[in-house]
């Protein structure tokens, strides 16, 4: 055999004797997973979980109550988590595809139906974790916050009694009798949520002749009566008491025989007393008070 002959039939350069062209090259291992027709499915099937949660979660967050809805840090956090599960496999195809990509090699179908759902997922998830995102961020800056210095006042001392004193008091110069009736039926309390959304308390005191009854089970009031017999309408007591205690009193605009009181543990419009004798103070919502250690 003659070198030109050798050279005919030696492969070379991906060349035989017989002029057939480059053989394909085997495909890249990065590529496999991709080229597989399950990964299509999957792509499909993240977008429409996506989607459905991200309806849902708008829609949940938009006709539920107060008590039931999610706060803004949930529903910008739920947003996201639908993004990334709706749209990271897709792009993780499409990264694997341009960055692995060969000239002459058809486009995948997982390829494109990652273009398709790319396209569609991200007008419905960006705006959405776009529009939450700033209440989520100074939903986290509150949770994280301490509570205020109004929550905290009493976060040593014993609210109820101060409460107590505070009412009783009141309900004394206007004539009534608070030791005539149950205190637990007067000082109630009731769970709250704190600025920072962290659990508190908020104390009520309730005193009104009209639906209270004595320690013996009978209404204060009779059934013609408005007010206690011994009612003083001493507003004006109540007004100096209230100021010396360092609150500040004032009269109920367009409400004759009734007098407010504003301090920073009260809630906003619900201290009042009135001539017929019933007193109301509501707190805001504060610290709990330390747990009293076992026996």
């Amino acid at each position: 055999m003659t070198k030109d002959d050798e050279e005919e039939t030696r492969p070379h350069g991906g060349r035989t004797g017989s002029g057939q062209g480059e053989p394909q090259a085997a495909p890249s291992p990065h590529r496999l997973w991709i080229d597989r027709g399950g990964v299509v499915a999957l792509v499909i099937l993240l977008l429409l979980v996506c989607l459905a949660i991200t309806a849902w979660t708008f829609l949940d967050h938009g006709f539920s109550g107060p008590a039931g809805r999610s706060s803004e840090l949930q529903l910008a956090a739920t947003y996201v988590g639908a993004g990334v599960l709706g749209l990271a496999l897709p792009l993780a195809v499409l990264v694997t595809h341009v960055r692995h990509r060969r000239p002459g090699v058809s486009i995948p179908d997982a390829v494109v139906a990652s273009i398709v759902v790319v396209l569609l997922g991200l007008p419905a998830v960006v705006p959405a974790v776009v529009s939450a995102a700033p209440a989520g961020i100074a939903d986290a800056a509150r949770r994280t916050a301490p509570p205020t210095d109004a929550e905290r006042q009493f976060e040593d001392r014993d609210v109820g009694a101060e409460l107590r004193r505070v009412g009783d008091e009141t309900v004394r110069l206007l004539g009534g009798d608070p030791d005539a009736v149950d205190p637990d039926d007067v000082v109630t309390t009731t769970d709250c949520e704190l600025s920072n959304a962290d659990d508190g308390v908020s104390w009520r005191y309730i005193f009104d002749p009209q639906y209270l009854q004595d320690i013996g089970g009978q209404p204060l009031l009779g059934e013609d009566e408005t007010q206690l017999a011994t009612a003083t309408g001493d507003l004006d007591g109540v007004r100096a008491a209230w100021t010396a205690r360092g609150f500040a009193a004032k009269e109920v605009p367009d409400v004759e025989g009734l007098l407010e009181a504003e301090a920073p543990w009260f809630e906003d419009g619900s201290a009042h007393a009135g001539v017929d004798g019933a007193v109301y103070i509501f707190t805001v919502c504060l610290v709990p008070p330390p747990a009293a250690p076992a026996p």
